[in-house]
């Protein structure tokens, strides 16, 4: 189901809606959405930057030209259709949705001509995120960057520092081959198909736009309700796990608790896993019943790092490790609030408790519901009486910690990827030190 970076002239097809110059934000949870975002999201990796949202452009007018060059292009042998990036500043979007790039409005002088990326006067697009983002200027306002994501119609090509592409040759890249850049010489040869707003990690949350302003997905899972409202299902199954196809509608609610919170830490997603245990959900559903005489109790959705030593006991007997098995008050001055069992609403911290699979690379957090009534700031073994859930004096841990069993259960596994994993002979040596 995923976009081709790129497909055969003869094979390419494209549909554009009636509509000059319309922009249609795509739901997270769209199979559309998750076709464009897998196009660059392994790119995005380690640059600190993540999807704000994605539009999906029509323009019939300036699509007839691209359609029209494409009839032109198939008589190149071996001609493409490639989906390409070019990142420009705010000011340029709207002339670009409504007119298509063009030719006559590039600028270039002698100091671009004399830099490795230089291959021509003509519009530039790459195949690679972080470089078009360099060119994406900040929009202080809202904190974003700006891309499109182009088809761009490539015959004939070769590698040039010349103004103008060689006789014969319709795009060119730059004679320095670690750049990932190419350029194009001709308008209608390209069209841009997607709108792509970056925001940098930690900034404004991900957002749908519509005539009434900004509002927040109605489909995400909220990160704590009421726990009058509260309700969950189930499956038969005890310890089943089931990893979730990343186009669909759960994948994409997990996802967006928490993947904000991961920039900086080198760690990419590598597959969510719902877990469904009847056994420990009943003895969870029995304290859901008793919390709703709690005065403002709700259900919080946090994390858990773990060892991927204790992931099966955690999903086939929701057994957790408490701070008594981990470590004394003295080791955690910051962030100790109790013997208890520890959670928090961020990823980056929880992965810090994660103990890196040697053999996989891999790292475990649960994304649990967990019942919390009275909370208060406590750094003593058990909570002062009345109170059921603790927090940290010092509140840059973000954490929480429960003193009662099956006050919380794991719902979702999340799989982290360590992009700075070494081999796992090294890394074996590397644990057991």
């Amino acid at each position: 189901m995923d976009y081709p970076k790129e497909v055969d002239i003869r094979a390419y097809s494209a549909t554009t809606r009636i509509g000059v110059g319309a922009r249609t934000v795509l739901a997270e949870d769209s199979l559309e959405y998750r076709q464009v975002e897998r196009l660059l999201r392994e790119d995005l990796s380690g640059v600190g930057f993540t999807v704000n949202r994605i539009e999906v452009l029509n323009n019939p007018a300036t699509f007839a030209a691209f359609a029209a060059n494409v009839e032109l292009f198939k008589g190149k042998t071996g001609a493409k259709v490639m989906r390409l990036l070019h990142g420009t500043p705010l000011r340029n979007v709207d002339d670009i949705v409504q007119s298509n790039l063009q030719l006559s409005k590039i600028n270039l002088n002698d100091f671009n001509r004399r830099t490795n990326m230089y291959c021509g006067d003509g519009i530039y697009f790459t195949d690679k995120t972080a470089y078009a983002r360099t060119y994406a200027r900040l929009d202080p306002p809202s904190g974003c960057h700006y891309m499109f994501l182009c088809d761009v119609l490539v015959g004939n090509m070769c590698r040039s520092g010349a103004r103008l592409p060689p006789v014969g040759f319709d795009t060119t890249r730059p004679v320095d081959t670690n750049i990932d850049g190419y350029a194009k010489f001709a308008d209608g040869e390209f069209y841009p198909t997607h709108l792509i707003v970056l925001q940098p990690f930690g900034t404004i949350p991900a957002w749908v736009y519509d005539e009434a302003g900004r509002q927040a997905l109605p489909s995400d899972y909220p990160k704590e309700i009421d726990v009058l409202a509260y309700s969950a299902t189930v499956s038969i199954g005890k310890g089943a796990r089931t990893v979730l196809a990343e186009d669909s509608l759960e994948y994409g609610k997990v996802q967006r608790l928490f993947r904000e919170h991961l920039g900086g830490e080198r760690l990419t997603l590598n597959r969510i896993e719902v877990l469904n245990n009847p056994a420990t959900f009943a003895a969870f559903a029995a304290n859901v019943e008793l919390y709703k005489g709690k005065p403002g109790a709700k259900v919080m959705r946090l994390l858990h790092g773990t060892a991927f030593w204790n992931v099966d006991a955690v999903v086939q007997s929701n057994q957790l490790p408490s701070r008594r098995e981990l470590v004394e008050p003295s080791c955690a001055p910051g962030g100790f609030c109790g013997h208890g069992v520890s959670f928090t609403d961020r990823a980056a911290y929880a992965s810090r408790f994660a103990r890196r699979e040697p053999a996989t690379g891999c790292r475990y957090l649960f994304l649990f519901d967990v019942l919390v009534g009275n909370v208060c700031l406590s750094r003593t073994s058990c909570p002062p009486p009345g109170y059921d859930t603790t927090r940290p004096i010092h509140d840059f841990t973000d954490g929480y910690a429960k003193f009662g069993d099956a006050e919380f259960y794991p719902t979702h596994l999340i799989v982290l990827k360590d992009e700075m994993a070494k081999p796992a002979a090294s890394s074996a040596v590397e644990d057991e030190e």
